[in-house]
């Protein structure tokens, strides 16, 4: 996959959040040229303003890299 590639999850996440009345950010992390993690805005459906894509994602990335 390519750069374009990969906004256009972040945008398909961005999408998705939008559609459940979020605020449309997504995110992808992306390493070795594979995503490891994607996501979108949940601080409505969680009322926990902590809860936006790039911290999310964060955590399970490096939850997923613990092995």
């Amino acid at each position: 996959m390519d750069a374009t590639a990969f906004m256009e999850l972040a945008l398909e996440q961005a999408k998705f959040a939008l559609d459940n009345l979020e605020v449309p950010v997504g995110c992808v992390i992306v390493e070795d040229g594979k995503v490891i993690s994607s996501g979108s805005n949940r601080t409505n459906a969680t009322r926990n303003v902590c809860q936006n894509s790039q911290p999310s994602i964060g955590a399970i990335a490096l939850l997923s890299q613990r092995g």
